[in-house]
């Protein structure tokens, strides 16, 4: 009986041995522990934006002139055109949801009048007058090109859409402008190219564009004033697909 009373105690011993190592780990895990969640409390979340972007090719666009007047087809008139493609992009973006953005891109226009009127060079001043007799099927055609900084404020509405609205600066290129006439004259055809190099060096448009999920999308663009075409001194509106690249 006093073997059993001995073993006894002494098991008692080491368990209150081990319940006092115990329960100071248990302690010392409780003070710690505290002082993690206040330094996690401190931790910031990382942004799900970036403040500052550089965007290469962001996007290009394909479009159409819509011209009034008699010498134009108006409406989505075949020959009213313009493609133009991003360059790069510098991106602002204090908050998730707005962008400041300011880009170079590279334009191409297409102006195509009716049949019945041309484009034609007289001294220095483009004109644009009526077809001479005696030819058939007769098309003239005014390419350009021109270096475009549209500056523009982007509203996001989730991942579902995207709102953008700014103004555009337009640097044409004269050397690039060019007039492409062709007709026949009985059962001959002839094509024939004209520089255009009197277009005025610059000129600005307001724009907008809607894209849906960072792909694809609507735009417009209004000229105030059109100096490229001198009979027509209304505005230019153009409006067209856009295709997000970036």
């Amino acid at each position: 009986m006093k073997k059993f009373l001995t073993v006894f105690a002494l098991l008692a011993v080491c368990l209150g041995a081990f319940a006092q190592n115990t329960g100071k780990d248990v302690l010392k895990d409780l003070e710690e522990k505290p002082l993690d969640e206040k330094a996690s409390k401190k931790a910031k979340p990382e942004k799900e934006f970036d403040l500052f972007e550089i965007k290469a090719l962001a996007r290009m666009g394909y479009g159409w002139h819509l011209m009034d007047g008699t010498e134009f087809k108006g409406g989505f008139a075949k020959g009213n055109t313009e493609f133009f493609m991003n360059i790069t992009e510098f991106d602002l973006t204090p908050v998730k949801w707005l962008t400041l953005s300011l880009g170079l891109d590279v334009k191409w226009d297409w102006y195509t009048p009716t049949k019945d009127y041309g484009f034609a060079m007289s001294g220095d001043d483009l004109v644009l007058g009526t077809t001479a007799a005696g030819m058939d099927n007769y098309k003239s055609t005014l390419n350009t090109a021109a270096f475009t900084f549209p500056l523009g404020l982007t509203f996001r509405i989730g991942s579902i859409a995207a709102v953008t609205a700014g103004a555009e600066l337009a640097v044409n290129l004269p050397k690039n402008a060019l007039i492409k006439d062709t007709y026949k004259i009985g059962t001959k055809s002839y094509t024939s190219t004209e520089p255009a190099g009197s277009i005025p060096q610059w000129g600005w448009n307001a724009y907008a564009r809607v894209t849906f999920g960072d792909l694809i999308g609507l735009y417009a663009r209004y000229y105030p004033q059109q100096p490229l075409i001198p009979t027509a001194p209304f505005g230019v509106t153009t409006v067209g697909l856009v295709l997000e690249l970036f």
